[in-house]
């Protein structure tokens, strides 16, 4: 069963690596190709503007059409999805290479939008296929976004040189074979029985974002991701910006990206696993001097989770604050070689997307994967259509001649404030919350709610926690106390001030409880949420 999921996750991976491989392609070269035919007095102002504009009626597109794709594969399955993104991307290439004019590539281009759901589905085919890993596996598009980079821009940067054209070529080649991928050998992930009903509602393009409104905790958390999306459209000036202010070729900004690429592999592929697995608190662990009863396992696996999600919440933080000096750097630098050194900290930064997915993944249930991934990438494109626009006007005007002060580092500057905002309201979520003590869509078990009756001193030792204010169990003897401190906020333990070592924590409530005056108080005997 194992080597089944890593075969489809393999598969899937080479799908999006040749679909992120025509993206990445042409980075070095598009930008270029368009100043080319545009032309004029000031080429890359010209060309900045073009592509912002072009850039974002293609994500306002696909702000319509992610989220229905994401819910209609909910219903029907990925596989046909992923093949009509693909085929999409074939045409949109071939129509670039033939035809070299304004017209032709805004049309490609926004067209395009309305079928580039292929990322939005294979995350939904990701968290199909292993839904207990999904932080971890939400690297792979990480994985395929660096080896894409590694190899792409390279390739399309030498390339690009002698002929332009042919890179679009190559480009609608290597789709092609992602095509054959999906049609021979990669099986389908959302199996008939799990699959949603089709109502009409479900491809509301709006409607899918109702999925975000579930709880106020992935609300939050979408609204700090969108801020962290924005930071993720200096694609756009990037080729425009380096050309600019270091001279850079097409191929030299090849080797550059080829480097971010590298990194983007170690970062997704190792960095990421490491900080979600190793990163404070650690896991309780089990002693075996004795057999532990169900309830004591069941307790030590709820204990075992919450610090999970405290391990994704301080993942996340460390990868946004990174992001902040990495891209307030990109823009100040004043030399070429500084841009690999800066490099450093946007090792980590970028793992702070996949971190964010995961965070929200492991709050939906499995029937709304599709729709959890169509609303993120509906954010996403949202933030394609401001990202974009932002970076290419801001970029445009501090290159203008009627600028008295040039400053082409401005879009780093702006979008690392953006960062900035996304950092700060994650740790207010923090601060309010306690650690990081996130929402539990199911009650803890009853050995945690309840106390372990007759568990003595040895269970509270072996699987209870050091901090006395969890929550959760005290590190000395346990025991059912009527008149212990208790309280529960969002199926979460808070913090229980003044609770003496080896107490245990009683919780009771009702469904009056859940459904009262917002304290999450009761009097019998099931779990109390706020109301």
């Amino acid at each position: 069963m194992a080597d089944a999921k890593a075969i489809r996750l393999f598969l899937l991976t080479m799908v999006m690596f040749c679909h992120l491989f025509t993206f990445t392609l042409l980075l070095p070269v598009e930008p270029q190709y368009v100043a080319d035919i545009m032309g004029g007095d000031e080429p890359l102002k010209s060309a900045s503007f073009f592509l912002g504009w072009i850039t974002a009626c293609r994500s306002a597109l696909e702000f319509l059409s992610n989220p229905i794709f994401g819910s209609l594969s909910d219903c029907y399955g990925r596989r046909p999805f992923i093949l009509l993104a693909l085929s999409g991307t074939v045409l949109e290439n071939v129509l670039k290479g033939l035809f070299p004019n304004e017209g032709v590539i805004a049309g490609a281009t926004i067209s395009t939008g309305s079928v580039a759901m292929c990322i939005t589905v294979c995350l939904a085919y990701i968290a199909d296929t292993d839904p207990r890993n999904v932080s971890k596996n939400f690297g792979l598009v990480g994985v395929a976004l660096g080896f894409a980079f590694v190899s792409g821009p390279v390739i399309g940067g030498t390339l690009g040189v002698e002929n332009i054209k042919a890179v679009y070529f190559i480009a609608a080649g290597v789709e092609l074979v992602g095509i054959a991928i999906v049609l021979v050998v990669l099986t389908e992930s959302l199996a008939p029985e799990k699959r949603a009903e089709f109502t009409l509602s479900r491809i509301n393009p709006l409607s899918v974002f109702h999925v975000l409104l579930r709880t106020r905790f992935i609300l939050y958390m979408a609204s700090v991701m969108f801020f962290l999306l924005l930071a993720q459209n200096l694609n756009v000036v990037w080729s425009l910006y380096t050309k600019y202010k270091f001279d850079w070729s097409s191929t030299e900004l090849g080797i550059f990206l080829g480097v971010v690429g590298l990194v983007a592999v170690l970062s997704n592929g190792i960095l990421l696993r490491i900080m979600v697995t190793k990163l404070p608190p650690p896991d309780p662990v089990l002693s075996d001097e004795r057999a532990l009863s169900e309830e004591e396992v069941e307790a030590h696996a709820y204990e075992v989770e919450r610090r999970q999600r405290q391990r994704d919440f301080h993942s996340c933080a460390v990868a946004i604050l990174c992001s902040i000096f990495a891209l307030f750097f990109f823009g100040l630098a004043t030399h070429s070689w500084m841009l690999y050194v800066i490099l450093v900290f946007a090792a980590v930064g970028i793992t702070a997307d996949p971190a964010m997915r995961g965070l929200l993944s492991k709050h939906t249930p499995p029937k709304e994967q599709g729709e959890l991934q169509g609303a993120i990438s509906g954010m996403h494109t949202i933030a394609r259509v401001i990202g974009p626009l932002l970076a290419t006007s801001l970029f445009g005007w501090f290159i203008s001649d009627d600028m008295p002060v040039k400053v082409p580092g401005a879009p780093f500057f702006l979008f690392s404030f953006t960062q900035c905002i996304a950092l700060g309201l994650l740790m207010f979520k923090v601060t309010v919350d306690g650690v990081a003590d996130v929402d539990f869509e199911t009650p803890p078990p009853a050995a945690v709610r309840k106390g372990i009756a007759g568990a003595g001193a040895a269970a509270g030792a072996e699987f209870g926690t050091e901090d006395e204010h969890t929550g959760l169990l005290a590190t000395g003897g346990v025991e059912e106390d009527a008149d212990a401190p208790k309280h529960l906020t969002n199926g979460t333990f808070a913090d229980i001030p003044d609770l003496e070592p080896g107490a245990a924590v009683v919780v009771q409530g009702d469904e009056a409880g859940r459904a009262g005056d917002g304290a999450g108080h009761g009097d019998g005997q099931g779990p109390a949420e706020d109301g």
